[in-house]
This record gives C-alpha cells, sequence and structure tokens, in this order.
C-alpha cells in the first residue's frame, strides 16, 4: 500500500513540474558522434532552468533534425529519467547529474522520399544544488559524458578537434543571472495581481 502512495505522489510531483512555467538561459553547447553517418558531430545545447516553484535544473536538448517516432534513432541523443549525466570540470572534478523529469514535445515534420513525419524536441532535466551551482561557476565544463537512451557516449566541448574550445563558467553565471532576473519579475508580477485582486484600485 505504501508503495502504491509514493508512486501517487511520485506522478503528482511531474504533473506539477510538467504544468509549471520555467525561466531558461543557454550556457554551454557540447557534441557528440551522429547517428546518421555524418562527418559532422551531432549538438546538444545545455540551458539553466529556474521553475516557477524556485527549482533550480539543467536542461539539455539535441538539435536533432530526425527524431521522429518512426526512425530506428528515435531519442538516441536524450538521457531519460534516472539516468545520468557527468560533467568533467577542468579542475578534475566530476559532477553527477541525475535526470528526474524527460519530455518530448512536437517539433515541426520531418519530410523524406518515403513521407512526412512528425518531428519531436527531447528535453532532460537534471536538478541541481546550490554546490553544484557554485561549483559550475568557479570552473570550466571540459567533457561530458552521458547515459543516453540507446548507449553511453562522450560529448567533445569542441565541434572539431581543431575548433576552439567553449568555455562554461562566464556563460553559466550569466544564464543564472538571466533566469533569476526573469524569476524574480514573474514573481513580483504574480504578487502584484494577487493584492489587484483584493484591491482593483491599489496604486491606481
Amino acid at each position: 500500500m505504501k508503495k502504491i502512495v509514493f508512486t501517487i505522489i511520485a506522478l503528482c510531483l511531474c504533473v506539477c513540474a510538467y504544468s509549471q512555467n520555467e525561466y531558461s538561459s543557454k550556457f554551454m553547447r557540447f557534441y557528440v558522434p551522429n547517428s546518421d553517418g555524418s562527418p559532422f558531430p551531432m549538438s546538444i545545447d545545455a540551458y539553466a532552468v529556474i521553475f516557477e516553484n524556485g527549482e533550480t535544473y539543467i536542461k539539455i536538448h539535441a538539435n536533432n533534425p530526425y527524431n521522429a517516432a518512426e526512425f530506428s534513432g528515435y531519442q538516441k541523443y536524450a538521457i531519460l529519467k534516472s539516468n545520468n549525466l557527468y560533467l568533467k570540470l577542468d579542475n578534475g572534478e566530476i559532477l553527477t547529474l541525475t535526470c528526474t523529469l524527460d519530455k518530448s514535445v512536437k517539433d515541426g515534420y520531418v519530410t523524406t522520399k518515403n513521407g512526412v513525419y512528425q518531428k519531436y524536441a527531447d528535453y532532460s532535466y537534471f536538478p541541481i544544488d546550490t554546490e553544484t551551482i557554485e561549483k559550475l561557476k568557479n570552473s570550466d565544463v571540459i567533457k561530458v559524458r552521458g547515459q543516453f537512451k540507446f548507449e553511453i557516449m562522450d560529448g567533445s566541448m569542441q565541434f572539431t578537434p581543431d575548433a576552439k574550445v567553449n568555455k562554461t563558467n562566464d556563460a553559466f553565471i550569466e544564464a543564472m543571472q538571466a533566469i533569476q532576473s526573469k524569476y524574480k519579475a514573474a514573481k513580483s508580477n504574480s504578487q502584484t495581481q494577487e493584492i489587484l485582486k483584493e484591491n482593483p484600485l491599489h496604486g491606481f
């Protein structure tokens, strides 16, 4: 009985997370091997995110133009719930982030010689605490490893071996400032609306 209750509570929390507004800002891009035979890697973007309940996450999203359910590589670049994303920092420390929320949303169509298919954008969310935030503010991510849907893949911070290495800590600081500003503005507006519901002429 306890297991059933816990399962119901967990499902309710997931539904709440899905229905919440989120404030996000991109801070990092990394690259993994491409499954379609292309010599160019697949790019994956990482965002700092705050939900309206104040919880902070890192969200990743692959820029996959062929993510249709009919294709064998569907969700190849998604990290599903309970799987991990590992970030190696320039000081040698490794951060382990666990996905607690994943979702797919409709994102246009894929047209091939065999037909037109619905394309999806996959998002994986990893909660981060204050300690992790401080580490990402003070150190650059130099390597990524993810437990993706079909295999574990390493991600590089370079598009090609000769390309410039993407720096992350300053971008992460800017992203956190941006989402915190959006979050505070939204909270302030929400509080103002609550006051106006009680007194429509407040401050008029």
